[in-house]
């Protein structure tokens, strides 16, 4: 009878709190309701697992019960002899009871992490300049992920293509480009950076250091920690598609029906260049963090890709290279 008037009366809290503030705090009651219902649906898809690590994980916590076993079973034999109980009657320390006990120190352990997250989290939220809604809202969309780097980069990128004969990258110098291809695209970004660009100088002439010394942020990936070359020049964590951003320009070349089939770029991992360097160029057809100097992003498992088309999508590094070759061009590499 108690169990039923707190639980009536918690329900009566909760409807007039939802009465009085309305839409929002029925969402936010809600979710704290239900939020853990959907909370799999929504992250399991994005869950990566990593069977070496849970191999080495497996090994480790038999080793541990066979030691912890072996441990006990001699600790409890030994109580029993000092208790003066003879050898006949002695008892041996059974394995279920090791069994127990290591759920138990697992499931400790499980509660320990959960606990720590749940505080970090409740401290983050709480330092927050951000309402609850905006953080939800990042989330869902992806604001600030890779994913939404590569997503306006992909925006910007319409700049390689409105011109009905664009000038080669950058412009060039002596048959070489003085500019890269993230030089074209920044404008369609609507980012603002400050310094002046010379397009008759190179990308690295003291005359552009201020601009291209500029960050990026949409050019950086937000789990890569480095951000500026020993120079001092910003770098940019995703390179574009040899074959689809040459000298030669073969964006040009890319139809329609070929525009979400063919990658314009991609993250690294390693031997970032600065945005600004028309090197900044690999080949898909490598593979997905296979190769030093290939594609692949930070986490080892894979990496996203823009196509031509704007959308960005995720290749794993067991990823066949022949698919990956088909999708580098309009023409087939040379390798």
């Amino acid at each position: 009878m108690y169990r039923l008037a707190i639980i009536t009366g918690v329900a009566l809290v909760l409807g007039l709190a939802v009465a009085g503030l309305g839409g929002p705090a029925f969402g936010v009651v809600l979710g704290l309701a239900s939020g853990w219902l959907t909370y799999p649906a929504r992250v399991l898809p994005r869950v990566r697992v990593a069977w070496d690590g849970v191999a080495t994980g497996v090994v480790c916590l038999a080793l541990f019960t066979v030691g912890l076993h072996r441990t006990l079973g001699w600790f409890y034999g030994e109580i029993q002899r000092a208790g003066g109980t003879s050898t006949e009657g002695r008892k041996s320390w059974s394995m279920r009871w090791t069994a127990s006990l290591v759920v138990l120190i697992v499931l400790m352990f499980v509660v320990g992490i959960s606990a720590t997250a749940v505080v970090h989290q409740a401290g983050w939220l709480i330092a927050s300049r951000r309402s609850l809604v905006e953080e939800r809202r990042r989330y869902e969309y992806g604001w600030g992920s890779s994913f939404a780097h590569l997503r306006e980069i992909g925006m910007g990128s319409a700049m390689l293509t409105v011109a009905p004969e664009p000038p080669p990258t950058g412009g060039r110098s002596n048959g070489q480009e003085r500019q890269s291809w993230m030089t074209d695209l920044l404008p369609g970004t609507h980012f603002v950076i400050g310094g002046r660009l010379r397009r008759d100088l190179a990308w690295d002439d003291p005359r552009n250091s201020a601009y291209f010394k500029g960050v990026v942020p949409i050019y950086l990936n937000p789990e890569v920690g480095v951000v500026r070359s020993p120079e001092g020049y910003a770098l940019a964590h995703y390179a574009g598609n040899v074959h689809v951003l040459d000298r030669d320009r073969a964006l040009r070349s890319v139809g329609p029906e070929e525009a979400s089939n063919t990658i314009l770029a991609g993250e690294v991992a390693e031997g970032f260049k600065p945005w600004g360097n028309p090197a900044n160029l690999r080949d898909p057809g490598l593979g997905v963090n296979q190769v030093a100097g290939g594609f692949g992003g930070p986490s080892g498992s894979g990496a996203n890709f823009l196509f031509v088309d704007g959308s960005v999508r995720f290749f794993r590094g067991t990823t066949s290279r022949d698919v990956l070759r088909r999708l580098s061009g309009p023409r087939p590499p040379d390798r």
